[in-house]
């Protein structure tokens, strides 16, 4: 009967121990009823145990991590360029009285290791560049061999000359290139701009990837009508084209030196791709993958990510992890629409924070809108209120964040600290905290530092020099231009 599946055996009963036999039918029929009571089991926990749990599953300000470690949970999520460093990096082990410079350190030597292989490309909707930080030999979870090949048949002559020598003699510096290639250096390196904005190179020198993504070439001057006597050459001149009335500078010599360095390569080698998998395979790791970095997987979350197979995909996945009792399913937060996964230590944590048997105290932290541990924004509702009760219209943009004082949120900060509205449980002794989170933009090394000073125009939509707060801030090193509320570098 075993053979012919008729029956089942195993320990099959909770508390009941050695081996137990069950008629299929009669198992199938008491294992969908156990599923169905496991899924009402848990008490749904509101929105504000919700934020606690976002903050503290996705290590908000806990020291003990590595910058590997990050770049491993957050694999193949879409972030501006900069934003990484920035907003990921400084929001989970960044402390104020450290040097940041040895965290982006350590970072561009796990790039130059190769423990991390760094992908742009382009978003679909917005055209806005992207990158994409996988470990190594994990690109496979995203892309395939085949989809190179396609973007590759489809590259203008140039592009394909560089390619194919990339493919032939494997990872190369600029000069090797322009020599093996015989093309100039201004065509190489326009050429792997083109090929990394497709995902099919990259750099072991991190600096090197985003310079070349961002060239600051000076343009030609092409007016029609310029006199004929500005365009003669003499014949003693080099035979290489020039940029008619350029002349370049120390610092674009000093730029185009940090542009040729590390070595480029394909992304479809096996040390960046790895072994190649089918898209049943694929679908299995990106829903590993998307449970382990939320904890908590609904459908919304799925849409703030790119590059992953269709959701229809995913879904089959976690409804056979549910049933193999690997995952849990059920209504685990109030007003989050749609299915719900789990795993099973996310819903033991959960049940602690809404019980009030785990207290998590964390750290005063500005947390930008983008932050994958804010999924929010669309389809589900922020719930955060002014002070003077009204709902806060937050936007998802990098320079938009809202500051938390023990996971929960009293500020929100529209392009870095420029403009700042109260929440409804802001009070004033949270103001000191809220002044120190916003110096951290100043501390900042200088490729990441998003202003030169710090500059405050309006506090709950009054002017802020006029604010109540305003004092405070006087006595932290602002000063006053006009309306505004002004912090310099050198007072800090």
């Amino acid at each position: 009967m075993l053979e012919e599946k008729e029956v089942v055996r195993g320990k099959l009963t909770l508390g009941v121990d050695g081996e137990q036999w069950c008629d299929r039918q009669n198992f199938s029929f008491l294992y969908r009823k156990a599923i169905a009571e496991r899924r009402r089991a848990a008490a749904p926990a509101d929105k504000e145990t919700f934020y606690r749990f976002l903050l503290s599953w996705h290590k908000i300000a806990d020291a003990g991590q590595s910058v590997l470690q990050i770049a491993q949970r957050y694999s193949g999520h879409a972030f501006a360029v900069n934003v990484f460093e920035r907003e990921i990096l400084r929001s989970r082990i960044f402390a104020p009285d450290e040097n940041y410079s040895a965290l982006t350190k350590e970072m561009e030597g796990l790039v130059a290791g190769g423990d991390i292989i760094v992908y742009a490309d382009r978003n679909k909707d917005s055209e806005r560049l992207k990158i994409h930080f996988i470990p190594r030999r994990q690109g496979h979870q995203f892309y395939s061999k085949a989809a190179f090949a396609k973007k590759a048949e489809m590259l203008p002559q140039t592009d394909r000359i560089l390619y194919d020598f990339l493919q032939e003699n494997g990872a190369s510096q600029i000069r090797d290139l322009s020599e093996g290639t015989g093309l100039t250096l201004s065509k190489v390196e326009n050429s792997l701009m083109n090929l990394a904005k497709m995902s099919l190179v990259s750099c072991d020198n991190y600096r090197s990837f985003l310079l070349m993504l961002h060239p600051n070439h000076p343009q030609e001057d092409t007016k029609a009508g310029k006199s004929w006597s500005d365009k003669i050459r003499p014949s003693w001149v080099s035979k290489h084209p020039v940029r008619v009335g350029f002349r370049p500078s120390r610092h674009n010599m000093r730029e185009r030196i940090r542009r040729h360095g590390g070595r480029w390569f394909l992304t479809s080698t096996f040390a960046a791709l790895g072994k190649e998998v089918d898209e049943q395979k694929q679908a299995e790791q990106q829903a590993h993958l998307l449970l382990n970095r939320y904890g908590i997987l609904v459908k919304e979350f799925y849409r703030r990510e790119s590059g992953l197979v269709p959701w229809y995909h995913i879904f089959q996945v976690l409804k056979r992890m549910e049933w193999s009792g690997e995952i849990r399913r059920g209504y685990f937060i109030k007003g989050l629409s749609g299915v719900q996964f789990a795993l099973p230590e996310a819903v033991e944590f959960l049940q602690k924070l809404h019980t009030g048997t785990d207290a998590v105290v964390q750290k005063a932290q500005f947390i930008s809108t983008i932050d994958p541990a804010l999924p929010f924004g669309g389809a589900m509702d922020w719930d955060i209120h002014r002070s003077n009760g009204g709902k806060m219209n937050i936007v998802r943009l990098p320079s938009n964040h809202l500051f938390f004082v023990n996971a929960r949120p009293m500020v929100y900060s529209e392009n870095f600290g420029n403009r700042l509205w109260t929440c409804e449980q802001f009070k004033a002794e949270h103001l000191a905290d809220l002044i120190e989170a916003l110096k951290i933009w100043l501390k900042l090394p200088e490729p990441l530092r998003p202003r030169k000073k710090l500059e405050i125009a309006f506090i709950d939509e009054n002017p802020a020099a006029k604010s109540p707060f305003a004092p405070e801030f006087f006595r932290n090193g602002f000063e006053t231009d006009g309306n505004k509320l002004v912090l310099w570098p050198s007072a800090l």
